[in-house]
């Protein structure tokens, strides 16, 4: 059995009316968390559309995987729009199996800046 899961998981509150006109509609709410559905294809078109070529801060594992994962900058802007936040609180998650094997991958971000681990 395999399955795909690629999310944009937003903190805090949303203007429903606003992500649902950039097509973002969540598909889990639990208090101040939304997860919306997305894949690349989706922030690709954004960034197409708003002519905006630039790309996230993504750990260097994601981009050396064989995966599409969404890098667009875009993401950013949107989750911004439909928080009110200048510095919104996101990330995105993707997860890929077949047949047993597979892989998980995701970018946390306070605004457009990326969580990073700290070592212990």
């Amino acid at each position: 059995m395999s399955h795909t899961i690629c999310a944009l998981v937003v903190a805090g509150q949303v203007d429903t009316k606003r992500a649902r006109s950039v097509g973002l509609r969540a598909a889990l709410t639990h208090e101040e968390i939304r997860v919306f559905p997305i894949d690349h294809h989706f922030s690709a078109y954004w960034a197409a559309t708003r002519g905006n070529r630039a790309q996230l801060d993504v750990p260097d594992g994601i981009l050396s995987e064989r995966v599409t994962f969404p890098v667009e900058a875009v993401l950013h802007d949107l989750v911004r729009e439909v928080t009110g936040r200048h510095r919104p609180l996101f990330a995105i998650v993707q997860t890929e199996y077949f047949a047993g094997t597979g892989g998980q991958w995701a970018a946390a971000f306070d605004g457009e800046e990326r969580f990073r681990a700290r070592a212990r």
